[in-house]
């Protein structure tokens, strides 16, 4: 016959080994590379995201449009010219979410706030 010193003993060991096991197989299913995240530049006080979007939530606060006859610029430029922009007349933004088109005619910005 086991003892009930040594039958408590076998069960803490159980409970010790199920207990390890839970925690690592949870560690391996979290543990996941999230390879799609990045840092973000600031530029003039706000985050530039550009042919991307905040994993945080955001709201919208607005639109800023390049003017159409502005063709030719940089992106450097362009960028400058639609932050300004966001910056004076959404003067509590965050972030910008670039929006470029090759034709010059389309690019704007979404100017967002963080929740």
């Amino acid at each position: 016959m086991i003892k009930i010193g040594a039958l408590i003993k076998r069960v803490n060991i159980m409970k010790n080994v199920l207990l390890i096991v839970g925690l690592i197989s949870v560690l391996a299913f979290t543990s996941t590379e999230e390879k799609n995240l990045a840092k973000v530049n600031q530029k003039n006080g706000l985050y530039v995201f550009v042919d991307s979007k905040p994993v945080a939530e955001y709201t919208n606060l607005g639109t800023v449009k390049a003017l159409v006859g502005i063709t030719g610029l940089g992106y450097v430029d362009l960028r400058e010219k639609l932050l300004d922009r966001a910056k004076k007349n959404y003067p509590y933004a965050d972030a910008v979410i670039l929006r470029l088109s090759t034709t010059g005619s389309q690019n704007y910005a979404d100017v967002i706030k963080f929740k």
